[in-house]
């Protein structure tokens, strides 16, 4: 922590207004993504037992629809603004990651993951390059390049704390034996939830 304040603009643990939230959001949303991003594969081809082709499709999904999300985000932010899209972006998110929770269950077609892991792929499209943007649009050309690297620091942080913690719960999960697995990916997913 004294490490990443120092790092990042006053007030970014604080969410001040302006670019220090803006920071801390990319962690935030980083961390809400590939916290059950990272452990789709894990969902599918592990618990579920589904060959690695349908993971491979889903990646695929989600790319496309995050390419999607940024185009449309790039034609519309001057008019809408970046707040929208940030709002939108995490409640796509939230709503992808919720949707995902049932594929955990036999009854469930894993193939859902298709849909609602690409839900969360579109949000990180609207939501990700806006952030960007409203911090190299809040700082003077001198300070661009330590602003550039804060967002890149709060970035990388929120990738790596999202998918470690999710990695611990699911550890513990698969320890436990039975159906520890699945509920632990059920946690997972919820956890991204919960952080959008």
């Amino acid at each position: 922590l004294p490490a990443f304040r120092s790092l990042t603009p006053r007030g970014t643990l604080l969410f001040a207004v302006g670019v220090p939230a803006a920071v801390m959001l990319r962690a935030l949303m980083t961390f809400a993504f590939f916290s059950g991003d990272a452990y789709i594969p894990l969902l599918l081809q592990t618990w579920r037992g589904t060959p690695a082709f349908l993971t491979g499709i889903v990646f695929t999904a989600t790319t496309v629809a995050w390419t999607a999300g940024t185009w449309i985000q790039a034609r519309r932010i001057d008019h809408h603004g970046p707040r929208v899209f940030v709002a939108l972006g995490f409640g796509l998110i939230a709503v992808g990651s919720a949707l995902t929770i049932p594929a955990v269950l036999p009854a469930v077609l894993p193939e859902i993951t298709i849909v609602t892991w690409t839900i969360a792929g579109v949000g990180m499209g609207l939501m990700y390059s806006a952030v960007t943007l409203v911090v190299l649009r809040g700082v003077g050309q001198s300070t661009q390049g330590s602003a550039s690297s804060a967002i890149q620091l709060s970035d990388i942080l929120g990738t790596a704390l999202g998918t470690g913690v999710a990695g611990a719960i699911t550890a513990f999960g698969e320890r436990s034996g039975g159906d520890g697995l699945g509920i632990a990916l059920a946690w997972v997913f919820a956890l991204a939830m919960v952080v959008a």
